[in-house]
């Protein structure tokens, strides 16, 4: 069993729920640039730490916690392969035609066509074979490796070492999280 540690920051309440009660998932809707609807993780405790920072500032009165969680990759489907990527376009276009009775956009964002391949209207076939979904995803700030600075990343046509690129998954079903704990109080 292909299994890794992951970790999430999302309010207090929603994750003593997840952690006690033991409710599925603590589900973002999304149809944007990410994974569609899920439960979205961090591949290290660094990375939950900036995104609790990042939701304290949006809301300074809520209180959040940093979930970790054993996760199961077996049924993984994995964004950061390109051939994985063409794979599931061509999948999108046939359904776009057959299933769907449109054409697709370039306006389509990810999160959209996420969502439709995992939607009943699309069937089981495909999301039947999918617990979790992996992307890599960049961003501005990073710290400079072993310089401890951070700085904007302004070099994105260089070919270079860079912590601007995160691991980050969506978590589509219960099935995969085998298990899961409060670390950090925020």
């Amino acid at each position: 069993m292909n299994q890794l540690t992951l970790y999430h920051c999302n309010d207090r309440e929603r994750c003593k729920q997840f952690v006690k009660n033991g409710i599925d998932l603590i589900e973002s809707r999304e149809d944007g640039i990410w994974l569609g609807n899920g439960m979205y993780f961090w591949e290290n405790l660094s990375n939950a730490k900036y995104w609790h920072q990042e939701k304290k500032k949006r809301n300074e009165m809520q209180q959040y916690l940093i979930l970790k969680c054993l996760v199961c990759l077996d049924c993984c489907l994995d964004l950061t392969d390109g051939d994985v990527i063409d794979e599931i376009y061509k999948i999108w276009n046939v359904a776009c035609q057959d299933v769907f009775g449109f054409k697709d956009s370039p306006t389509n964002e990810l999160g959209f066509i996420i969502n439709r391949l995992f939607s009943d209207e699309f069937g089981d076939d495909f999301s039947s074979k999918y617990d979790i979904i992996k992307v890599l995803g960049q961003y501005v700030v990073e710290h400079d490796i072993f310089k401890n600075n951070k700085k904007k990343n302004k070099n994105l046509n260089k070919i270079r070492p860079t912590n601007a690129v995160k691991v980050i998954y969506s978590a589509k079903r219960k099935s995969c999280i085998l298990s899961r704990e409060v670390i950090q109080n925020g």
